[in-house]
Order: C-alpha cells, then sequence, then structure tokens
C-alpha cells in the first residue's frame, strides 16, 4: 500500500503543485503514504478476493470478455495507472508480440486530467520509445455514447426492477468520484462530461428528474472539492426517511470506492436511522457494456445526437401491471366516511360525491390531536379492524374496514355512529360522503393521482397520505390493509403521471400560493428572512418551494417547530430545510417564536391548530413594521392568525382562504389550456381502464381503444359514444374528458 499510495500522490496531476513546487511531489506523497497505508490496508481487507484486488480481477475478465467477441486476430491487454500490470510492461508485452496496430480505450468514461489525461501522459511517454512500431488509435472521449448510456440505463433498469424500486418509493443517486473544485475552475472538463451522462442516463432510463440527484464521494485532503459530498448527501436524504438506489456513475468497474466507502461505510451510516440503501453494481462484465467496449474498439464512440429521435425510456415497463391490483385490500368491507371541498375537475370517472362549503368544512375539519382521538376511539372499538384518516386543507375522510360481514342493518348503524364519530357536533346538518367497495377504492386512487382536489394535478397528495399513515401507525391502528392500500396510491400516482401527459402538469398547492400571492407584493426572495412555523407537511412544502422555486438561500431560512414533533416527518422537515436555521420551542406563542418573527421579513404557518398564536398584541414593540414590512401567510385552515395584525401599518395577511382562491384561480386559468385538457382526458382514461381492470377483471376497450363501446355508454353531458370516441365538440382523438360508463351494469 505504501508503494501504490506513493506512485499515485506523485503523480502532479493528482496533487497539482505550483510549477516552482513541483519538487515537493514525491517527499509529500511518501509522508502522506505512511500516515494511510495501514488503514488503506484495513479497507482493501475488507473487499479482497480469492483472486486479489476486485479492481485488477473484474479488469482482467473484462478483456477476457471483450477478446471473446472482438473478431480472430484481436487481443486484449489491460494495464494500470498505478500499479501493476503498468502501462510501461504491457506495451513491452505486446510489442514482444509483434502486434502493431493498437487501439487504447481509457476505462473512465469522463475525461479529466487527474484520469484519463494522465494515463494518456504516461502512454505517450512510453510510446516515444518504441518510435513508429505501432499505429495508435485512442478513444478518450465518450461519456455520451449512444452503447454506453444505453448500458448503463439497462443496468439501472435491471437493477430496479429486480429489487422492486421506482420514483415513488425511493430516490435514485447518481455517486461519481470528486475532484478539487480547482481543477474544475481551471478548466477540466469532467464535471461538466459528468452531469452530461447523467442527463442522458435519466432520459434512457425515464426516471423522474424530481427524485434523483449528483453526489461526489471520496474526497482527499483539505481543499474545498466538489459539492455536494455523497456522504453528507445520504445523511440528509436518511434524515428526511427516504431510501435511495445508487448508482456508482463513474466507476466501470467495481472497486474500493464502490464496495467498501458506498457498500459498506456509507451504507451502514445511511441504514442505522431504518431506510434502506441499494447500491446498483458498476458496469464489470455487463454484456451490453462489453458490447459497448466492442464497438468502441472498430469503430469508435457515436456520441448521442439530438437531432435523431431518442429510444423510449425503460422505465414505463416497470410495475405496469401491479399498481392497480386491489389483491390484499379486502374490498369487501372497505368503507369512507367523509367531507371534501369541491375539486376543480369535477367527479370525472369517479363516484358521485357531495361537497361542504369552505365555511361547513371549517367548522369539521380537526387539529391533528382529535384526529389521533378519533382514530383511537373508533380503532378500539368492534366496528374496525384498520383504519386511518386523511386529513389535509381540502378533505376530511376516515377510511376503514368493517370487522363483520355486512349485514344492511348492523352496517348503518356503524356507519351512523362512524358518521357522528367522525363529523362531530353537526353531523345532521351537512351532507358527508358515504362510500363502500370499490367506490371508497377508485376514489383513493383518483385522490391520490391529483384528479380530485382544488389543485389539479397537486404532486403532494403521495406525502399526504404517507403522513396520514404514519398518523395511524402512531395510533395503533394500521395494519397490513392499509399499509398495501397506501403504497398501491403512491405507486399508482407515480405510474399514472409516468404512463400518460399527467406528468406534466404536477403542482404543489403551497408554492402555486405563495406564488400567486407574491404577485401583490415586493418581496425580494433572494434576500428576505424567511420563518415557517409548524412541523406539518405543508411546513415542509413551504421550505421546499423557498428553497427551489423562490431561490431563498439556505441563510436566509428559519423553522420553528415544537420540541414534542418526533419521528421521519421532522427528519424530512429538517432536510427540506438545508442548511437553514432550526428553533424548538414548547408553544407557538413564547418568547423565542416573537423574537424569530421580529428577525423576519415574510412569515409562513404551516400549523394544525385551532388555537391562535399570533395576534396584534403580540407584533407590539416587536419593531417598526412600517419601515420594514412583515407578509404573514397562513396555511393553517382553522386560523393561527387573528385579523386584528393587519391594524398595524406595515403588516399584510394572506390567510387561508385568501390562499385558497389564489389557488383556486391558478386552477381555473390551467384548466383553460387545451394542453391540459388533453392531459387531463389522457390521465381519466388511463386510470379508468387501469381501475376496471384491477376490480372488476376485464374491461371494454381496455386495450384497444378502437373496440366500439358498449351499447349504453354515454358520455356524462349526453353526447353519444362512436366507436371509442365521444361526438361531443370536446372530443379528442381517443376519448372525451368526461367520458364515463354512466350504466355500471354495462360491461
Amino acid at each position: 500500500m505504501r508503494r501504490y499510495l506513493t506512485e499515485f500522490l506523485a503523480d502532479p496531476e493528482v496533487i497539482q503543485l505550483p510549477r516552482a513546487l513541483r519538487w515537493m511531489n514525491y517527499p509529500l506523497a511518501r509522508l502522506i503514504a505512511q500516515f494511510r497505508a495501514s488503514s488503506s490496508a484495513e479497507l482493501y481487507r475488507n473487499v479482497w478476493t480469492d483472486r486479489g484486488s476486485p479492481l485488477k480481477v473484474i479488469t482482467s475478465d473484462q478483456a477476457d470478455a471483450l477478446e471473446d467477441m472482438l473478431p480472430n486476430g484481436w487481443r486484449v491487454f489491460y494495464a494500470m495507472r498505478y500499479g501493476a500490470p503498468s502501462i510501461e510492461e504491457t506495451l513491452e508485452r505486446i510489442v514482444a508480440s509483434g502486434i502493431e496496430d493498437l487501439v487504447v480505450i481509457p476505462m473512465y468514461p469522463q475525461f479529466s486530467g487527474p484520469t484519463t489525461g494522465t494515463a494518456l501522459a504516461v502512454l505517450y511517454e512510453k510510446l516515444a520509445r518504441y518510435g513508429r512500431q505501432l499505429n495508435v488509435k485512442l478513444r478518450t472521449v465518450w461519456h455520451d455514447d449512444a452503447g454506453y448510456v444505453d448500458a448503463q440505463a439497462r443496468l439501472l433498469h435491471e437493477y430496479a426492477t429486480e429489487h422492486r424500486l421506482d420514483p415513488s418509493n425511493c430516490v435514485l443517486l447518481f455517486s461519481t468520484h470528486s475532484m478539487p473544485a480547482s481543477y474544475i475552475e481551471r478548466g477540466d472538463p469532467y464535471q461538466e462530461h459528468v452531469l452530461r451522462t447523467v442527463d442522458l442516463v435519466m432520459r434512457r432510463l425515464g426516471w423522474d428528474p424530481d427524485r434523483a440527484q449528483v453526489s461526489y464521494q471520496s474526497k482527499l485532503g483539505p481543499v474545498p472539492w466538489l459539492e455536494p459530498s455523497t456522504q453528507e448527501t445520504l445523511q440528509k436524504l436518511a434524515a428526511a426517511g427516504e431510501n435511495v438506489l445508487v448508482c456508482p456513475v463513474s466507476f466501470t468497474a467495481d472497486c474500493l470506492e464502490t464496495l467498501e466507502e458506498l457498500g459498506i461505510t456509507y451504507r451502514e451510516e445511511f441504514e442505522a436511522d431504518g431506510a434502506r440503501m441499494h447500491l446498483c453494481p458498476a458496469l464489470n462484465t455487463y454484456e451490453p457494456f462489453i458490447k459497448t467496449l466492442f464497438h468502441l474498439v472498430l469503430r469508435g464512440a457515436r456520441p448521442i445526437d439530438e437531432s435523431r429521435p431518442a429510444p423510449a425510456p425503460l422505465m414505463p415497463r416497470v410495475r405496469e401491471p401491479e399498481v392497480v391490483d386491489a389483491q390484499g385490500i379486502d374490498l369487501d368491507s372497505l368503507i369512507m366516511v367523509g367531507v371534501s371541498l369541491p375539486p376543480r375537475l369535477g367527479d370525472g370517472n369517479g363516484p358521485s360525491l357531495h361537497h361542504v362549503s369552505p365555511t361547513e368544512f371549517q367548522q369539521i375539519k380537526k387539529p391533528r390531536e382529535q384526529v389521533a382521538e378519533i382514530l383511537r376511539t373508533l380503532g378500539a372499538s368492534d366496528d374496525f379492524s384498520e383504519c386511518w384518516l386523511w386529513n389535509t386543507c381540502s378533505r376530511f375522510e376516515f377510511y376503514g374496514w368493517l370487522r363483520s360481514p355486512r349485514v344492511s342493518a348492523e352496517t348503518d348503524q356503524v356507519l351512523a355512529r362512524t358518521v357522528r364519530n367522525v363529523v362531530g357536533p353537526g353531523a345532521d346538518r351537512v351532507d358527508v360522503n358515504v362510500l363502500e367497495g370499490a367506490d371508497a377504492w377508485h376514489h383513493v386512487m383518483r385522490t391520490a393521482g391529483g384528479l380530485n382536489g382544488g389543485l389539479p394535478g397537486d404532486a403532494e397528495v403521495a406525502e399526504q397520505l404517507r403522513a396520514a399513515c404514519r398518523v395511524a401507525h402512531q395510533c395503533g391502528t394500521d395494519g397490513p390493509k392499509t399499509q398495501r392500500l397506501i403504497d398501491i396510491a403512491i405507486a399508482a400516482d407515480s405510474e399514472l403521471r409516468t404512463h400518460t401527459k399527467w406528468g406534466r402538469f404536477r403542482s404543489a398547492y403551497c408554492p402555486v400560493a405563495i406564488r400567486s400571492a407574491s404577485l401583490s407584493t415586493d418581496t425580494d426572495w433572494e434576500r428576505a428572512q424567511c420563518a415557517v412555523i409548524g412541523g406539518s407537511v405543508t411546513a415542509r412544502s413551504i421550505l421546499l418551494g423557498l428553497r427551489a422555486q423562490f431561490g431563498v438561500p439556505d441563510g436566509h431560512l428559519t423553522a420553528v417547530y415544537r420540541t414534542q414533533s418526533r419521528g421521519r416527518q421532522i427528519k424530512r422537515l429538517r432536510a427540506a430545510l438545508g442548511d437553514g436555521r432550526v428553533v424548538q420551542v414548547e408553544d407557538y406563542r413564547e418568547q423565542d417564536v416573537r423574537s424569530v418573527i421580529a428577525e423576519a421579513d415574510v412569515i409562513f404557518w404551516g400549523t394544525d391548530s385551532p388555537v391562535k398564536m399570533l395576534d396584534a398584541e403580540a407584533l407590539k414593540g416587536l419593531r417598526d413594521f412600517a419601515q420594514r414590512p412583515l407578509d404573514i401567510f397562513d396555511f393553517n385552515t382553522l386560523g393561527s392568525t387573528t385579523t386584528d395584525v393587519t391594524s398595524i401599518p406595515g403588516v399584510r395577511l394572506y390567510d387561508a382562504q385568501w390562499l385558497e382562491d389564489q389557488v383556486r384561480r391558478f386552477a381555473s386559468t390551467l384548466c383553460q389550456c387545451p394542453a391540459f385538457r388533453g392531459a387531463h382526458a389522457d390521465a381519466e382514461a388511463w386510470l379508468h381502464r387501469r381501475l376496471e381492470v384491477g376490480v372488476d377483471g376485464a374491461c371494454p376497450a381496455a386495450d384497444d381503444r378502437s373496440t366500439p363501446w358498449p351499447e349504453g355508454c354515454v358520455c356524462t353531458n349526453g353526447s353519444s359514444l362512436v366507436g371509442a370516441a365521444c361526438s361531443c365538440a370536446d372530443a379528442g382523438p381517443s376519448v372525451c374528458p368526461q367520458t364515463l360508463i354512466a350504466e355500471r351494469n354495462v360491461q
């Protein structure tokens, strides 16, 4: 290890010193090697094989596999830049074999000085002694080669399929070897090549870019290296409760950095908190990759041409049949009881529902503490085996599985008790929705897909579902049926957005509301001091929106939440905050919260409590708001702020109803867009076919839109259905936005 490290670190491309100080490279390398040799040897001991170093073994196998694939007469040699077999001794073997034509492929897809550059420098130096004996061709730039990109995407696809991974249940992390940031500043193209490779692989794979990241590993020394580091990125993902799939994208063979650093050290740190890390192997001897090398040898790289049609993404073929399989959910005993605000898109192909007004909804909606009480009460009864409650700013819906077989009179009594428990006083004065069996199942799937909310395409429904599941788990009322229903709903949302144009219209409630409201303000988001109060899913969404969409620096963000808040949601909140400041309090009315408000330009309330936590009296004396205004965004539908705060000059309040109006105005504009109407039609048709197949068996025209609709099927606007299309004016190429099988007995 001392010899190897000395050779490696003495390379002036690895440790780049000023020209006048390069005489120090060798003594500095020897000094570092003395200190690092024993620890490096211990790391190698963790991954050593019976045949030796994994890198050497795999490289040898790659050479053998490539030689078997090449035509007769070709021989394949391999050499190591550091260690054995060296470039020099390998060239001696080549010349001794009588070879005159040589093709050289550095096994680094992304070019950089410390890898490809230094290997070629040694190659040129050693070649000089052989004069014209060798005719050399170089294949040095292949980070965007079509074969390489396809091989990496296919390997990821196969691994993800085998382990049942997709964007709905994990984050894809491309980890690549790091280098000092100064190298990039001096013109090294490495980082540019890495990002280009990742972009092309992502497109070929078809992974949701919002669920993927790039990081850099194996930092050495105190100088600034490329960021973010893989270790820190994994720590943040673990804190957020995310599972992760890691792709070592810059490594073509597994080695110490992949097997030990990623596979042992980082994995142990990551999984210590209960999350799961999956490590895709390097390309190694994967046959499509060996074919890539075959083509590189014979004809060179084939950069991807953006002017040509791209191949279809690989991901749409993953897990499609299972997404809406209702097996294991027990539809016969599933019920839903609840209320919701009117959805912007209407009921579409879903069950017919009653909807309450905003005033009625505020009277019915409960804070989280009361949700837990309701769940414990119903869970402790003899009525339900499992239950959970979907509690958001636009819906309050209870789902449960009846213990006893369905007997009409008994079922009616159970439902009456459930309505009273869920809605509370005044249950007889509002229209409460009660759905059973397949209707309840359909409603969950449609809502999860963003079709049943005030914001069409709402991308935060999956997070709301996870939060509902966590609350049920804390109350002890969940179980395998609950978990399967929620898992399938989240997966269905991902598949719907992947398979249809609906995925182009992902919106998030809080960022949409803030952006609409910001048109009424003169806030400079890059300079504003922003405080987010609350530990809810809403608070996390606000933080993500402020950082990603409004460019608020981490140093200008403060998150305030109560010390009794625990669990994965708080970890996800901390991850959404980045490097911002955290303030923990016992109560949102205490002095520390007032101090945060005094420093802030914008306050966001993301709490879920009927208690008024901020009034004019609390703001008095904090600062001169006329000189430095304060904007308050209150997302709490129960109201965290009293309206009298606006009596203070310079204080502006945007309450939950005002924000809801902005979202609905945005939704109305969106719904007028022809592209959106087409995407909505696509989503309705896709989900309708899948749900019918998943519950009732074969569905008319489920697989072939040219199949005529059965007699008796009509559009909800009264127009007839002709073939697979609607005769109304809005008919598209396949199906009308409002198409629906009107009579459910027509199968």
